[in-house]
């Protein structure tokens, strides 16, 4: 079964080179063995991270008697390792880790049997509650709840929302949207008033996540705000919350100084499915960033807009191999389908770029192309 005895794999969890720690425990971690176990919890205070990590994996399938070791991670000074850790406790319905993959995604996590959770819950509720415990271990206890339901789950958080930490407060928030309960609603639009800003994004983004429609008209305040990233946000989350009394302010938005924000309120605007945007959106087709005039021609997509086809169809041998594809998949969305929205999606199977070759290969799907 193993390419090694028991005794000289074991051996190598002491070798220099944290790669043979890592590959050792990677061949035991499916082994049923008490010290094996020990082992493991011995090397979560392995000095190397990714030895570390690849601890918490084969932990993970150890049922509850690993929730202790894992627990005590919560105070690692490796993040990906703490919320690793959360991931993997027994009973979390948190599919995501928060190790990163070096490339902007995550890695894919089973979904554990939630019959474990009522060992797990109090645990996490009493780290989230004692406020003696650093910042890092209430925070991460609090993300941790969002992979549980139930009353004790939702009372916690809820009143986890007046901790003193801005961070504590902002991954409570993202649990409470993350756990898409209404009774968040009211508390989450009170932590809006004069609080940190990673809190106030952390907030509204949770309260979109809800669907508090209560929360539209504050949101929507935001796009006054002096805050850019504020701002971008509340474009797209209007949008998202359907709130139509912003439409106007996004149209104003489309031509401010910061091209993310220009951005955002075009997407905004095709959440909103406002025909009244149509024109200006259609004004701003000759924006000079690309990601603006990608964004442009999605949203009037979005918006049905057919009058549109005429001034999109010179988009697809823009300069740009985002816009080129946008104009590609806005047209195909609008009914549209020639010879040149098939020559540039194909020539787009071989941009510099993998999200656009992917995403010219699956428009070539939906189409006929000779």
């Amino acid at each position: 079964m193993l390419s090694f005895n028991r005794s000289e794999l074991l051996s190598r969890f002491t070798d220099d080179d944290p790669d043979i720690r890592k590959n050792a425990i990677l061949e035991l971690k499916n082994v049923v063995d008490e010290h094996v176990d020990e082992v493991l919890i011995e090397l979560l205070r392995d000095p190397h991270p990714q030895v570390r990590l690849a601890a918490v994996d084969a932990l993970g399938l150890r049922g509850n008697k690993a929730v202790d070791p894992l627990l005590t991670l919560f105070s690692d000074e490796d993040q990906n390792v703490r919320y690793t850790a959360a991931a993997m406790l027994p009973g979390s319905m948190n599919h995501l880790t928060a190790r990163g993959n070096g490339d902007g995604t995550y890695t894919a996590m089973p979904v554990k049997p939630s019959r474990l959770a009522k060992d797990v819950i109090p645990k996490l509720a009493a780290m989230v509650q004692n406020r003696r415990n650093k910042v890092i271990v209430r925070e991460t206890a609090a993300w941790a709840l969002s992979g549980y339901k139930g009353e004790v789950v939702i009372r916690t958080l809820l009143d986890a929302l007046a901790d003193p930490s801005p961070k504590v407060r902002a991954h409570v928030a993202e649990s409470l949207g993350s756990l898409h309960t209404k009774r968040a609603g009211e508390p989450l639009l009170k932590l809006l008033d004069g609080d940190h800003v990673n809190v106030q994004i952390a907030t509204m983004i949770a309260l979109t996540r809800i669907n508090y429609s209560e929360a539209a008209p504050r949101i929507a305040e935001y796009l006054d705000s002096r805050n850019p990233e504020l701002i971008a946000l509340a474009c797209d989350l209007v949008g998202e919350l359907r709130y139509k009394p912003a439409s106007d302010h996004l149209v104003k938005l489309l031509t401010h100084k910061i091209w993310w924000i220009r951005s955002n309120a075009a997407i905004g605007l095709g959440k909103l499915k406002m025909r009244t945007a149509i024109t200006p959106l259609m004004q701003r087709l000759t924006d000079k960033n690309a990601i603006v005039r990608g964004a442009i021609a999605r949203a009037l997509a979005e918006l049905a807009a057919k009058r549109a086809i005429p001034i999109l169809k010179p988009m697809l041998f823009d300069e740009k191999e985002s816009v080129r594809l946008w104009a590609a998949r806005s047209l195909v969305q609008l009914g549209e389908q020639d010879d040149d929205i098939c020559d540039v999606l194909k020539d787009l199977q071989a941009a510099s770029e993998k999200w656009i070759q992917r995403r010219a290969t699956n428009t070539l799907a939906q189409i006929s192309c000779g």
